[in-house]
């Protein structure tokens, strides 16, 4: 916003200029500027038009700076049987959502497992990017070597800094259930 021109005999509007480039013309003494790059700074100038097309000299430019993207918002359900026997695997699924209003990039989701449980696969998957209102899936095989109640826990990171995490019980019995 700026205040009306101090000779404003005539004045029908105000020219808008953003970067040295006319973005519109208005009658208000008031523009929004819409649609614009996140985390970029533009230079605006405003002139004024009078009745017959006259344009006041620009003003001084003035700088604003657009906030940065919103960051995703990332949750994880992490789901596994609820009990297996010793000496068996099975996998653990971590289903990962992003409900943010921006795409999560260089998702990551790392498993961390007590001993007792181990699994041949690399502890971290990497996921990529998970779209706004999308999901995506990160699986581990897991070998029950020992007796006992498990808590298996999956952290999932992003590039904006958002962590979250999830877990999933499991108890681990005697016995083999055979194929």
């Amino acid at each position: 916003s700026w205040n009306a021109a101090t000779d404003n005999v005539g004045v029908i509007g105000y020219k808008i200029y953003r970067d040295n480039t006319l973005a519109t013309t208005v009658a208000a003494t008031v523009y929004t500027d819409t649609g614009l790059t996140p985390a970029t700074t533009y230079g605006y100038q405003v002139s004024a038009v009078d009745a017959a097309g006259n344009e006041s000299l620009r003003s001084n430019t003035t700088t604003a700076t657009t906030l940065p993207p919103p960051p995703s918002t990332l949750s994880v359900s992490v789901f596994s049987p609820s009990s297996v026997s010793q000496g068996d695997t099975f996998d653990v699924r971590a289903t990962i959502a992003n409900t943010g209003s921006s795409s999560a990039t260089d998702v990551q989701a790392a498993i961390s497992l007590p001993a007792g449980l181990s699994t041949p696969d690399s502890l971290t998957n990497i996921v990529g990017t998970i779209p706004t209102n999308g999901s995506s899936r990160a699986t581990w095989e897991i070998r029950a070597e020992a007796q006992g109640s498990y808590t298996i826990t999956v952290q999932v990171s992003g590039s904006s800094g958002t962590t979250t995490q999830g877990s999933t019980g499991i108890a681990v019995i005697a016995g083999s259930r055979g194929d």
